[in-house]
């Protein structure tokens, strides 16, 4: 599908009134852009924004090919302030013009999946830089109105189809980022302890307690647990009461609830 078409479809075009009463609640925020970004399999884009003015010429220019969607990143939930980003070529180009429909100070939460990538932008007033301090307490409220949007735009059918209006990206365009690498795996690897604490009251389990926390919570019994790490039952309830008293919970569902959000904090 070319641009002229894309554009002229568009749901961010023709119902440029809808969506921004959908987005009228991020107002009392002072947030005054927002816009939804799916990247699917097949490196295909679909979005949704509330100011369409800015839509419009950010196709018209090709910046779907040079926005934070194309960086590289891993499995799971990350968080981009825009001011701490140095940008050049065009992605910096890209900056430049939406600030001049004084947008600015973007904080963005971008969810990266096995198959699929969503990235989920929130501007204020440009000159409002203190909302850079602010965003990490609202991403609770942020997730909400994402749930809130994704429900209001189901119930529009002639909003949701901006889901099947796809652009492809081009395979050699990127976010451009000025400044150096870093090798996570292998700080990841210098940092490993055999202790994980809990943030939460400053309590940690042992690499035992964590292998028998990893069975238990997979629905193994006591005794199956005993055999597979080759200690006694005896041993392995012992482990498990410990971890019950460390983390302040009663029974195998809070159990598996913690390794369940142990491991996506492992994989962010």
């Amino acid at each position: 599908m070319n641009i002229n078409k894309f554009l002229q479809q568009h749901p961010a075009i023709n119902y440029a009134a809808d969506i921004r009463d959908i987005c009228q609640p991020l107002q009392l925020l002072d947030i005054v852009y927002f816009s939804h970004v799916h990247i699917d399999a097949n490196q295909q884009m679909s979005a949704i924004a509330n100011v369409p003015e800015f839509f419009e010429l950010y196709f018209n220019k090709g910046y779907h090919n040079y926005d934070l969607h194309k960086a590289t990143q891993s499995n799971g939930e990350e968080y981009v302030l825009w001011d701490f980003v140095n940008r050049k070529k065009q992605s910096q180009d890209m900056h430049q013009d939406f600030m001049s429909f004084n947008q600015g100070h973007t904080f963005s939460i971008v969810i990266n999946n096995k198959n699929h990538k969503d990235c989920f932008h929130f501007a204020t007033r440009l000159g409002n830089e203190s909302m850079n301090g602010k965003y990490l307490q609202l991403i609770g409220y942020f997730k909400n109105f994402i749930n809130y949007f994704k429900e209001k735009v189901a119930n529009h059918k002639q909003i949701l189809q901006a889901y099947d209006l796809k652009m492809p990206l081009k395979q050699n365009g990127g976010f451009i980022i000025e400044g150096r690498e870093y090798d996570i795996n292998q700080f990841s690897e210098s940092i490993k302890t055999k202790r994980t604490y809990s943030v939460s009251n400053n309590s940690y389990l042992t690499a035992r307690e964590i292998e028998c926390l990893n069975w238990i919570a997979q629905g193994k019994t006591l005794a199956e647990t005993a055999i597979i790490l080759n200690i006694t039952p005896r041993t392995v309830k012992a482990h498990v009461n410990a971890i019950k008293i460390k983390l302040d919970v009663t029974n195998q569902f809070q159990l598996g609830m913690y390794y369940a959000k142990l491991n996506e904090n492992s994989t962010m």
